[in-house]
């Protein structure tokens, strides 16, 4: 498996114990942030807020607090988003072998 299949796989299990979701449906609304300092992942996080009836960047901010899962160095929340930095210098020891 590829390390950013991995660290989305990752990701989105640890969101999906969080939220209740179903970590293939966080998988599904997974994208790049727009902008490459925003980290490798970003989660909207709309969906949950409309169910929750909470505004999207409580909800990421909420999802932030989780510990960062393996792979990643943080989250952080942006607006509505839950964006995962990954841990550089783990990916590379991975990627020399």
């Amino acid at each position: 498996m590829y390390a950013i299949e991995r660290l989305q796989r990752g990701f989105a299990q640890a969101v999906a114990q969080r939220t209740g979701m179903a970590a293939t449906e966080v998988l599904a609304q997974i994208a790049l942030p727009d902008d490459p300092a925003r980290g490798e992942i970003a989660f909207p996080c709309f969906a949950i807020a409309k169910k929750e009836r909470r505004p999207p960047p409580a909800i990421a901010t909420g999802l932030a607090s989780l510990p960062p899962p393996a792979g990643f160095a943080r989250l952080e929340a942006a607006g509505g988003y839950l964006n995962g930095h990954a841990d550089r210098a783990a990916l590379a020891r991975e990627v020399v072998g």
